[in-house]
């Protein structure tokens, strides 16, 4: 096999071909591999694609490659950080198949390769900025609870000397109907922040139910 042979090879668009023999030495590789790697086709033969995956990735992906070569399988999608010649970091996904020889030993790997990496920083910048939303939901369901519980004890206070003047003989006759439209609406106000406690603690997963009797004719009326 030379650096100029031919492999029939279903690719996409982006996708480089690329060929190793048993010794993982690259023997064929197509120029999208420039694009990918800043490597030109010259400097990538004869090499291995380990020389280029960052040190970290190196024994997954030997492991992988180990099976596969056992098994006389091939391998898809199979993912790695490597170095480029300007030594930034980036992202690639190869798929291959074995090349058997005539008594059916794995002489090497033919397959594609694609640079991924916009699409792993798209992952990425989409997966912080699922967790920066998920924390900001989280502080807002932490401040609501707060505030329902800081707001909730004043409240109690306000309704319990209401009903405390509403029972008084000594309150004034001719004042218990505003104080009874200020009780109500001080019971309105505090049935909100009940809710909105109620709404935090499911957000938080945190809400208990209890079971109690209760009149089905009431709530249908």
């Amino acid at each position: 096999v030379t650096g100029v042979q031919t492999c029939a090879l279903p690719i996409s668009a982006g996708e480089f071909v690329w060929e190793t023999d048993s010794e993982n030495k690259i023997v064929y590789i197509s120029k999208k591999i420039v694009d990918s790697t800043g490597y030109s086709i010259e400097e990538s033969l004869n090499t291995s694609f380990f020389g280029i995956i960052i040190p970290e990735e190196i024994e997954r992906v030997k492991n992988i490659l180990s099976e596969k070569t056992l098994s006389s399988t091939g391998f898809k999608d199979v993912e790695f950080r490597f170095q480029r010649k300007d030594n930034s970091i980036g992202y690639m996904r190869v798929s291959g198949t074995p090349v058997l020889n005539f008594s059916g030993s794995v002489t090497g790997f033919r397959g594609t390769g694609l640079d991924v990496t916009i699409q792993k920083q798209f992952e990425e910048e989409l997966c912080l900025a699922k967790e920066q939303a998920e924390s900001a939901n989280m502080a807002k369901s932490e401040f609501l609870a707060n505030m329902s519980h800081e707001i909730r004890t004043p409240m109690n206070a306000i309704l319990g000397v209401q009903e405390l003047l509403l029972s008084s003989q000594q309150f004034p006759s001719s004042e218990k109907p505003l104080l009874r439209s200020a009780h109500a609406s001080a019971e309105s106000l505090l049935g909100i922040l009940n809710q909105v406690l109620d709404l935090s603690k499911i957000e938080a997963g945190k809400l208990s139910l209890h079971s109690e009797p209760y009149n089905l004719n009431s709530l249908i009326d």
